[in-house]
């Protein structure tokens, strides 16, 4: 029979482990929409979209049928111009990388600093050989964090969607804001970062440089 002083104690470190996921996770969260605000830092996209919306939304009004036969001919014209509008792209934000890149992995890097802080006992990195290597570490827990922070807002995009339009997002701004919510959570072939991405982040950063 296992030593309950034993069970005690595994019980702890995996209340700790569980909890220092739940505070890393809710500050990835907060990183992560940190690094979309498409309204400040892309204003033409955000104009471009909010113009698309608003001419769909006009186009649904009760009797604007008739309104548009008077002003073309073509049968389907409002159609062809909703059509027009969604098939011209207007100028993009860049690919994640230079500035944004290293925005986020400053604010990724601040969060495993923040972590090891409040987690004693817990090394930055597994060790190569067990048991350390099956021990959880602090990267292992922020990439825990990442992973299931993934998963759930993939899960629930009509909740984000629904929270996004609450906050005054047009249907098409909220539908662009959740796609770089993945592309972000899910950079490489719709799989989340590696632990070792973290365990690189880290390293890389000014905390690991001053710890190594």
């Amino acid at each position: 029979m296992r030593d309950p002083t034993v069970r005690a104690t595994a019980a702890a470190e995996k209340k700790r482990v569980r909890d220092a996921i739940d505070v890393a996770k809710r500050d990835l969260w907060f990183l992560i929409r940190q690094l979309h605000i498409v309204d400040e830092k892309y204003p033409v996209e955000a104009a471009y979209y909010s113009a698309v919306d608003l001419t769909a939304r006009i186009f649904s009004l009760p009797g604007i049928d008739s309104f548009i036969r008077e002003c073309a001919s073509a049968p389907d014209a409002r159609d062809k111009i909703l059509s027009a509008f969604r098939q011209v792209e207007p100028s993009r934000r860049p690919v994640a990388g230079g500035r944004e890149l290293k925005l986020r992995h400053h604010g990724i890097a601040d969060i495993i600093e923040n972590t090891r802080r409040r987690l004693d006992g817990f090394d930055v990195h597994r060790g190569p050989r067990k048991p350390n290597r099956t021990r959880e570490s602090i990267c292992s827990i922020v990439a825990t964090a990442w992973r299931e922070l993934a998963d759930e807002v993939r899960e629930n995009q009509e909740q984000i969607r629904t929270t996004l339009l609450k906050l005054g997002f047009t249907p098409l701004q909220a539908d662009l804001r959740i796609k770089d919510f993945l592309a972000t959570l899910f950079p490489r072939k719709d799989k989340p970062l590696a632990e070792g991405s973290f365990e690189r982040i880290y390293d890389e950063s000014e905390w690991g440089r001053g710890t190594g």
